[in-house]
């Protein structure tokens, strides 16, 4: 029996009422809590401060949430690895949700909360973001500089906010570019983030290498990593290996808010295209791209290059001739 071609489903878009998109975009804007990021890292940065000091005011005080209540004691030691996993995760969270609100408002035609719900498919999302990567931003349409300036820093509808006299339109195009081919280049390498989310294991840990050649010239990293699993290619097979993300945590907690704050913006000119009012907002600049941060806290190798990471494939046995 041949099966009956299923029926294209109509669109549900169609017939909503413009009063329904306004009352969608005063409830997504005004509700929408721009300083998440910045909120939680200040958590985690008090954690990384003073271990001992943040256990023993959770000490002090019964937890309550709701008829939940608890009392717990953790070790200094776990509330330093918590923090260090929870910066590392946080670091991709912002990073996605960066990319998403970008791709959501530049797609947006009547609401951006529509626009972030409809595109749930995240195979659709993570082409999109191989575009950006390869600098290619025609699907969304014609004039992207002035699309990137307006949506990331709304020059079309703020009179009061100016480009930096140190900073001209082009270089401010050139710069927010480098921060989208950034956050996008790092999101299809987003293994470690996706294991945690789903259930399987990643760690933070002090680890390194070192690699030593007959001229007498070393090649070593050591320091906080993130460690995982992944698969690989090789000679027509699947095969395990161990990688190692030598990624600085100073430089994490730099980029979270850095985005914190393109994400503040889109969310203040969101507001003040649908009439909200941002009387007191700001909109911060970014005047560098991620490279010069990334510089400031990584040392350079003998060759001039900065590792990132590495991986050591898994012990294997030899196969019998």
């Amino acid at each position: 029996m041949k099966k009956k071609p299923r029926k294209k489903l109509g669109n549900p878009d169609v017939g909503l009422s413009d009063e329904q998109i306004e009352q969608l975009n005063q409830e997504f804007f005004q509700n929408y809590y721009s300083d998440y990021f910045g909120t939680k890292l200040v958590l985690i940065g008090s954690m990384f401060s003073n271990p001992s000091n943040f256990m023993s005011i959770v000490e002090e005080n019964e937890i309550e949430i709701g008829v939940y209540k608890t009392k717990q004691s953790i070790e200094s030691s776990e509330i330093e690895k918590f923090a260090k996993l929870e910066l590392s995760i946080l670091y991709y969270h912002c990073i996605e949700t960066f990319l998403r609100l970008f791709l959501g408002f530049t797609s947006c035609n009547k609401s951006v909360w529509l626009e972030l719900s409809r595109d749930t498919n995240y195979k659709n999302f993570k082409m999109k973001a191989e575009k950006i990567a390869n600098d290619n931003y025609s699907f969304l349409g014609n004039d992207i500089d002035k699309l990137i300036l307006n949506t990331l820093y709304g020059l079309d509808i703020f009179d009061r906010f100016e480009i930096p006299s140190d900073i001209d339109e082009i270089q401010s195009v050139k710069t927010l570019k480098e921060w989208l081919f950034f956050a996008s280049k790092e999101l299809l390498q987003v293994y470690e983030y996706n294991s945690f989310k789903h259930g399987m294991t990643v760690y933070s840990d002090k680890s390194g290498f070192s690699l030593s050649g007959d001229d007498g010239i070393t090649i070593a990293e050591q320091g906080d990593c993130l460690i995982y699993l992944n698969k690989f290619i090789e000679n027509e097979r699947y095969k395990w290996r161990k990688c190692f993300v030598f990624t600085p945590l100073d430089y994490r907690a730099v980029v979270i808010q850095i985005l914190q704050g393109l994400i503040s913006n889109m969310i203040t000119v969101g507001k003040a295209r649908c009439n909200i009012d941002t009387y007191g907002a700001e909109v911060i600049f970014v005047g560098s791209s991620p490279k010069v941060f990334y510089e400031q806290v990584k040392t350079k190798n003998p060759f001039g290059a900065m590792i990132e990471s590495c991986a050591v494939e898994l012990q294997y046995y030899a196969k019998k001739k």
